[in-house]
């Protein structure tokens, strides 16, 4: 293959790599000023299954039977296979 195919085809891949961004880059332009998007409703706390505690705390909640079986096995880890 000659020198000037091989320049020719590299010229052409990056013509095809610079048309590409400069396409993506208009797909993505920021939303502009004027626009004003709808509120989002994720939620954007901790997931709180008991429903007792107010989401997006950075307290870990836990109810009393886990607390319980964790001071359990604190106390005897033979109850999960560990050695006394």
């Amino acid at each position: 293959m000659p020198a000037r195919a091989i320049g020719v085809v590299a010229l052409a891949i990056v013509a095809v790599i610079v048309a590409s961004i400069a396409v993506t880059w208009e797909l993505v332009a920021p939303t502009p000023a004027y626009m004003t998007l709808p509120p989002t409703t994720l939620e954007h706390g901790t997931f709180d299954p008991y429903g007792d505690h107010q989401l997006g705390s950075a307290v870990l909640d836990r109810d009393r039977a886990i607390e319980a079986a964790i001071d359990a096995v604190v106390a005897d880890p033979s109850l999960i296979g560990g050695h006394k």
